[in-house]
């Protein structure tokens, strides 16, 4: 079984890679392909749309709930996916890795301001994700000890 950890430690290798609509490859990503690329290296269920646009739509939030778990009550567990609003409906995901201290960063690729795959602290990053969080969710096959 994939731990926490695992999916922590991958996600930081895409550290500093930079940000390419619809990426899926070291010359490039954006947030939903590291989600892809992350369930492709464990070989976790999950779904992997093309063709899709920068703005939120329903089909977003639809492919991510195919494959994961819901987390209630909502807090950020280590190695969970984060789904934040980007303006008035989804677009924009994230993992979540929880330190021994509680200290809470989201591993994400950003298309601004700094165009690459970044972690930042949860509570302190530019357009504070911690307002603009939508759900929680678990990647299937990842055992979290919950």
């Amino acid at each position: 079984m994939t731990t926490p950890e695992q999916i922590v430690d991958y996600a930081r290798t895409w550290l500093g890679t930079r940000w390419v609509h619809q990426g899926r490859s070291e010359r490039g990503i954006d947030c939903a392909g590291l989600l892809v690329k992350t369930g492709q290296n464990f070989d976790l269920p999950h779904t992997d749309v093309h063709g899709y646009g920068r703005t939120p739509d329903v089909q977003f939030m639809k492919a991510i709930r195919k494959h994961t778990l819901p987390v209630r009550p909502r807090h950020p567990v280590h190695g969970a996916i984060g789904i934040f609003n980007d303006t008035i409906m989804p677009c924009h995901t994230g993992i979540f890795a929880v330190d021994c201290n509680g200290r809470v960063t989201v591993i994400h690729s950003e298309s601004w301001p700094k165009r690459r795959v970044v972690e930042v602290g949860y509570d302190d990053s530019s357009q504070c994700l911690r307002d603009r969080l939508v759900d929680i969710r678990l990647f299937m096959g990842v055992t979290y000890g919950q």
